[in-house]
């Protein structure tokens, strides 16, 4: 979502799928271990760190020109509709 919101002219259908392909896996992983959901924005926020590493070494983009903390909510990284 990083790289979404960073480079707009960059952005494809690959990329789309790509997110929607997460939000599927984090949603089955929801479904079949309902005991995670209490877990999840401490688990985003920890993903968000090393997602934040990727997306630089992948776009070139300083990690400090990325926000600190998760910029997005839980209801917007599960929204299938949302792209930042």
């Amino acid at each position: 979502m990083l790289k979404w919101q960073y480079q707009p002219s960059l952005r494809s259908g690959s990329w789309q799928n790509t997110i929607a392909e997460q939000r599927n896996r984090i949603e089955d992983l929801l479904q079949d271990s309902p005991s995670l959901n209490p877990y999840l924005e401490e688990v985003l926020a920890d993903c968000y760190r090393r997602g934040k590493n990727l997306a630089s070494n992948e776009t070139g983009i300083p990690q400090n020109t990325f926000p600190e903390d998760l910029p997005y909510t839980v209801t917007q990284i599960l929204d299938i509709e949302f792209l930042p």
